[in-house]
């Protein structure tokens, strides 16, 4: 099953989770005496909506993880991505196990759409890892500034959520982002010379190959013309006889 297709049944899943949860809310809330206890029931209700957003960024980051193992090229800018998409997770993973402490944010419905804002950069992030690690997809952008206006694009918009979450990730700074400009600096300099490099090996092979075709071209003349001479001379003793 493609990526596409898995994040898709991923989605899918995470739907049908969130109907499951708020059911589950609303069965609780009904079975349950006022008081103390339907604090209880207000602090589900508040955090049902995030539950499938915190599976989504769980289910973004095992699949980037996962693919850093193979990756061949801008090994560093891919972990320095890596690197941002795991500290998200266990941000993320703190605030669900805080719901009491965050029951304000997680009733503001701001707060909700920063969040969905928050799993859209992390989608982005991780096409970007796809382009940059598949040289493929990196050979179309590696002619234009396009990566890095990409890159920078996604990590100050990951750094704007984490700020607007209240999130705590210590790499969401602009400090942290000049340093992964850098990296990615080398790593496309890197990716320049291998590219040229291999380019330059199929100009090579081509100028081989046609050199032998000329040499073989010249070869077939010569021979050529050693048959016409012994076509003409067979003829002539011919008509000696």
């Amino acid at each position: 099953m493609s990526k596409s297709k898995r994040l898709d049944k991923a989605a899918e899943i995470i739907d049908k989770s969130a109907e499951v949860m708020t059911g589950m809310v609303d069965a609780f809330k009904s079975n349950i005496p006022n008081g103390t206890t339907q604090a209880i029931v207000t602090v589900a209700e508040a955090v049902a909506p995030f539950l499938p957003l915190a599976a989504l960024v769980a289910t973004l980051t095992k699949e980037i993880v996962e693919a850093y193992e193979n990756v061949q090229y801008n090994k560093k800018t891919c972990s320095a991505l890596v690197n941002r998409v795991e500290a998200a997770e266990t941000s993320i993973k703190a605030l669900m196990r805080q719901k009491e402490e965050n029951l304000k944010n997680f009733r503001d419905q701001n707060y909700y759409k920063t969040f969905i804002r928050f799993t859209n950069c992390l989608k982005q992030i991780k096409k970007l890892f796809d382009d940059i690690s598949q040289l493929p997809k990196f050979k179309k952008f590696v002619s234009s500034a396009s990566i890095r206006e990409r890159f920078e694009k996604s990590i100050k918009e990951f750094n704007s959520c984490s700020n607007d979450l209240n999130l705590a990730i210590s790499i969401a700074t602009q400090d942290q982002l000049n340093k992964d400009l850098i990296i990615l600096h080398d790593d496309m300099i890197e990716m320049n010379k291998f590219l040229h490099k291999i380019e330059g090996g199929i100009t090579d092979t081509v100028n081989n190959t046609e050199t032998i075709v000329n040499k073989l071209e010249i070869q077939n003349n010569e021979i050529k013309i050693i048959v016409e001479n012994i076509i003409e001379q067979n003829k002539r003793l011919t008509e000696m006889n």
